[in-house]
């Protein structure tokens, strides 16, 4: 019977033994927890690289959309400076294709303009308001007397 009673007690002091360091374990693992993310939100907030990653992808998204921008001008203005010359063959005209001006001999009531384009002050020879999709080209245009090749 004593040793019914001291196997008991052992087994109950060695379950609260167990019981404790378990504890202590577990508290110190929260601890350990605790203090990595404490240490993690103070080094680097996650709101902050949020926002700079976000403004990061907007400037690359402004960078290309204006790479895309500049390319379509190009080509568009080349193409409807290519086609002008085309129909207006005893014309001299020269372009600058940085600035988007077209300097011709002769003025710009006599020129032939390709199908869908028009003069005006403001944009030049266009088809802003002519176009099916909203890339549009305008390329101003001036006297051939003003055209200096050696612009930069």
């Amino acid at each position: 019977m004593k040793y019914k009673k001291l196997k008991y007690i052992l087994y109950w002091l060695f379950y609260i033994i167990i019981y404790i360091i378990n504890n202590k374990i577990f508290i110190s693992y929260q601890n350990i927890i605790m203090n990595k993310l404490q240490e993690t939100l103070n080094s680097a907030p996650i709101a902050a690289e949020s926002s700079t990653l976000e403004k990061k992808t907007e400037e690359t998204n402004t960078q290309l959309w204006n790479a895309l921008e500049r390319k379509n001008e190009e080509y568009y203005t080349d193409s409807l400076i290519r086609e002008i010359k085309r129909l207006n063959p005893k014309v001299k005209i020269e372009a600058d294709y940085d600035r988007w001006i077209m300097y011709s001999s002769v003025d710009i009531d006599k020129l032939v303009l390709p199908e869908g384009f028009y003069y005006n002050q403001k944009n030049g020879v266009t088809n802003k308001h002519r176009t099916k999709n909203w890339w549009y080209v305008s390329v101003s245009v001036k006297p051939i007397e003003e055209y200096n090749p050696d612009y930069l």
